[in-house]
């Protein structure tokens, strides 16, 4: 960490507003099962144009997911300088929890590291045995591909990908962990990945993503609605600083002069 860089990190419950800036807004919620809880966010920015967001979840819920998490934290400590990729970060966190005994009984950690640059509208995506985020473009989801990696605590090595993707602004993206697709809405059968996906979606859209998000899930009706920790982060790119920049390697359709 520089002196200059600042960071939200959580693991408990949370429900709010992380970041509020002219060109960014950054949502999440953590809602643990019973106290404990084994899903975690971070969101840390090293310089005023860059932000950095992680979101794990250990296996399993409550004192032993807990417990996981905290000692693959332990054992990992910072994964590498803000500055590597996404991929790299997951890499040599991989790497240091693997050489400290791996994960706890053969139980995993799964995450996901995404760096945006607010200047140009680039976010770069690595994942971990993680679900894949959610990229939703004029009220609409826009399919990718997202490559995955092993979960932390398999193997020595991830094998994570850096996916690159050019974001306009109003672009909102939405990262979960597996809590919301096991979610039973009104008591119902578990949500599953693509109805979650839609949700988030739809919430990405919403005035406060939050409460749209677990008013869907159910939060706070009497009939029980979660199965496991249940976290999520909404990022959404209002305006770019600068013009958006076309590294080599990625679509690009040349702007209309009038």
């Amino acid at each position: 960490m520089t002196p200059r860089t600042t960071q939200i990190e959580f693991s408990g419950w949370f429900r709010g507003t992380l970041v509020d800036t002219p060109t960014l807004r950054a949502d999440a919620f953590c809602e643990p099962l019973d106290g404990f809880c084994g899903d975690f966010i971070g969101l840390y920015r090293p310089a005023p144009s860059v932000i950095i967001g992680a979101i794990a979840d250990a296996c399993g819920h409550g004192a032993k997911a807990a417990a996981l998490l905290q000692t693959a934290s332990d054992a990992g400590g910072q994964a590498a300088p803000l500055e590597t990729s996404p991929a790299a970060q997951l890499e040599v966190f991989g790497a240091r929890v693997a050489a400290a005994g791996g994960a706890d009984d053969g139980k995993f950690i799964t995450a996901m590291v995404f760096r945006l640059d607010v200047r140009s509208g680039l976010l770069t995506v690595a994942l971990a045995g993680h679900p894949p985020p959610v990229l939703i473009r004029h009220g609409s989801i826009v399919t990718e591909s997202w490559p995955t990696g092993l979960p932390i605590g398999i193997d020595s090595t991830i094998g994570a990908e850096d996916i690159t993707i050019q974001l306009a602004p109003g672009d909102a993206l939405g990262a979960y962990t597996d809590g919301v697709a096991d979610a039973r809405p009104a008591g119902g059968m578990p949500l599953g990945f693509d109805s979650a996906s839609a949700m988030l979606a739809r919430a990405a859209r919403s005035a406060d993503p939050v409460a749209s998000a677990l008013s869907s899930l159910g939060a706070g009706q009497p009939i029980g609605w979660q199965a496991d920790d249940t976290t999520a982060i909404f990022i959404r790119l209002r305006g770019l600083d600068f013009e958006p920049e076309t590294p080599r390697g990625l679509a690009w359709t040349p702007p209309r002069r009038s």
